[in-house]
């Protein structure tokens, strides 16, 4: 796997690749907020410079997501794979 491209300061994300000019992340802090693993996908190295979303949002989604966010469908993908090693 390769290095991230942009710089991304959540000690607590787990890069999963790059993907297109994205990179990928799934973030596993758990709080009240967000009790489920928060899907990442950056484009640049400016702190606005992301995408995000909920894994229990993506399944609602899927369709819409993959048409107007392929690299998020991409990024659940791999962070299902990531988990189930964990």
């Amino acid at each position: 796997m390769t290095a991230p491209r942009y710089v991304h300061d959540c000690t607590d994300c787990v890069y999963l690749g790059e993907h297109e000019h994205y990179d990928l992340y799934v973030c596993k802090v758990r709080t009240l907020m967000a009790p489920i693993p928060t899907l990442i996908t950056r484009f640049g190295s400016d702190g606005p410079d992301y995408t995000s979303m909920s894994m229990i949002v993506f399944p609602e989604h899927a369709e819409l997501v993959a048409i107007s966010m392929p690299h998020m469908s991409e990024a659940y993908r791999r962070a299902l794979v990531a988990l189930a090693k964990r």
